[in-house]
Parts: C-alpha cells; sequence; structure tokens
C-alpha cells in the first residue's frame, strides 16, 4: 500500500471520529498566533508540556482542574506562584510542574509581546527554549499556535520506515492539498487509536511501503 493510500484511509477515520478537532486544527494559522493572548499561549504551552509522555485521555479529564491549579492560566499571577502543590494535587509530576512556573517566569521577564515578535523571527526551534519543550514537543507546541505548520518527529512517522518526516508528510500534504501540521494530527489520531489494526494492517511498515522521494 502506498503512503497515499495508507493516508486516505487515516482521513476517513479522522474526520469520521474527530471532526472538531481538524476543524481546529485547520485555523491553527500564524493569523491565529498573531491574535493570540497570553492565556490562550499558556493553554499551548502547558498542554504540550504534559501530553508529552500521557495519554490524552487522561490528560484531558484532568484538564479543568490543572487550568485551575495554574492560575486559570493567568500569566502574571501564575509567574507569581511559589508552590508547584497545587499542580501536584492534580498530576503527581514535579518535574512538568516545575518547568511550567520556570517557563512562564521566562516569559513575563521578556514581556509577553515581545517574546511573541522574538518567536515570529526565530521560528519553531525558539521554543526548544521554553523549558519542558524539546526537539520533538517544539514542533508540537509551533503546530498547535499556529506559528509553523510543521509535523513532529513522533514514533509513528519511523514506524514506517521515513528516516525524515519532513520530506514524508510534504509528500502527502502535497497530495491532498493540505498543511503539514494537519496531515501530522490525522496520522497521530489514526496511528494513536490502533484505527489501523482495526482495518486488517499488519504493520505500519508493511502497510506503508512506499519510498520517500529523495531530497535535492
Amino acid at each position: 500500500m502506498s503512503p497515499e493510500r495508507f493516508y486516505a484511509r487515516a482521513w476517513r477515520y479522522a474526520r469520521r471520529e474527530y471532526p472538531d478537532s481538524l476543524d481546529w486544527a485547520k485555523k491553527a494559522t500564524r493569523a491565529r498566533f498573531l491574535r493570540m493572548r497570553a492565556s490562550q499561549f499558556l493553554a499551548e504551552y502547558i498542554w504540550v508540556v504534559y501530553a508529552a509522555g500521557f495519554r490524552v485521555a487522561v490528560l484531558e479529564s484532568k484538564w479543568p482542574a490543572l487550568r485551575a491549579a495554574y492560575a486559570n492560566l493567568e500569566m502574571n499571577g501564575l509567574a507569581r506562584m511559589r508552590s508547584i502543590r497545587p499542580a501536584l494535587r492534580v498530576i503527581a509530576h514535579e518535574k512538568k510542574a516545575a518547568s511550567v512556573l520556570r517557563g512562564v517566569r521566562q516569559i513575563v521577564a521578556e514581556g509577553f509581546p515581545d517574546f511573541k515578535r522574538r518567536l515570529l523571527k526565530e521560528g519553531p526551534d525558539s521554543l526548544a527554549a521554553l523549558p519542558g519543550i524539546g526537539p520533538i514537543t517544539k514542533d508540537h507546541l509551533a503546530r498547535n499556535l499556529g506559528l509553523a505548520s510543521v509535523a513532529k518527529d513522533d514514533i509513528w512517522i519511523r514506524r514506517f520506515g521515513f528516516a525524515d518526516k519532513d520530506v514524508f508528510v510534504r509528500r502527502l500534504a502535497t497530495r491532498y492539498r493540505q498543511q503539514p501540521g494537519l496531515v501530522d494530527l490525522v496520522i497521530w489520531y489514526y496511528c494513536a487509536d490502533a484505527a489501523w489494526k482495526a482495518e486488517g494492517l499488519t504493520s505500519l511498515r508493511a502497510a506503508c511501503r512506499g519510498r520517500a522521494p529523495q531530497q535535492g
């Protein structure tokens, strides 16, 4: 099965099961980032910090309490917090909670408008300077913010047998006339839900044998 046929299956599944999320992803554009308020940025930042290594269903169930624990996403109030205990009562992960507070203080020290302007100038790689954000999650955050429509280098892309996520995702984005970030989200839903198994596919590598074009 070619990558294109595999993606057609993934798209049908995601459109059926997650229509609201796909509509949200389509609106995650640079224009959205330009309009973004501090509280909206914090929501995306905190979500991505906690999503790494956590099941999304668990995070979704705890999200209202987590927002409340983080001063209801009021940036200046959150920067003044001196204890991570409220967050730990919701999700007991000290490293993530401490990372969020350090990140918020960094942003407040720079000033949110200046911080946004710098991100626009420097691009997604600059997000890795935020505590709790790494080389994979920077792309996840950039996509959710609308800063850039990119795919994250996660386990599902590697299991397809493609060494370069950008080549693979651009191939599908071009074929289906969709943004790379949307392609990435569709593949993630299909694979994370193991929907491909339910459709009788035995492995991702076997299901998607097409070769990525060479860069040049």
